[in-house]
């Protein structure tokens, strides 16, 4: 994790250095002040290179959702409009009025709720996230829902 010049491990117990392959690289991800992580120490985080990712396109969503799911095309409405909930959600996370964000997994989890008619899609959104969001954000999520789905 050092600079390509000094990077190397030791291992104590023998004293054998390992040199890394001049290809080897670490990837990893973290969400940063999200609810249930850890923060990095600065030391540690300064051996990275920060990219900020954003959520998909919702196409790209929507078609990742249908993917997962196995839901067929003629569901992709219902997806759709999940998504775009899931959207005007993350709007409100980003605009302070929501503490806690809209992941892909939980769409994905929705989705799969709505298979072979389980549950319908306004029940499923409501099963999924009312029950993630803290009782300050329930009314928020439950209005969205009303309105959207």
């Amino acid at each position: 994790m050092e600079q390509r010049q000094t990077r190397s491990l030791t291992i104590p117990q023998t004293g054998e250095t390992i040199e890394p392959h001049p290809e080897f690289r670490v990837v990893a991800t973290a969400n940063p002040g999200y609810q249930g992580t850890y923060e990095l120490n600065d030391a540690f985080e300064d051996r990275f290179r920060h990219i900020k990712l954003t959520y998909l396109p919702a196409e790209v969503e929507t078609d990742l959702i249908l993917d997962r799911t196995g839901l067929d095309d003629a569901r992709r409405q219902e997806v759709e409009d999940l998504v775009a909930l899931a959207g005007r959600l993350r709007e409100a996370y980003v605009d302070g009025e929501l503490s806690t964000p809209v992941t892909t997994r939980e769409l994905v989890r929705i989705a799969q709720f709505i298979q072979d008619d389980f549950m319908d899609l306004k029940a499923a959104a409501k099963s999924e996230l009312v029950a993630r969001v803290s009782e300050y954000d329930e009314t928020l999520v439950e209005t969205y829902i009303a309105k959207r789905l």
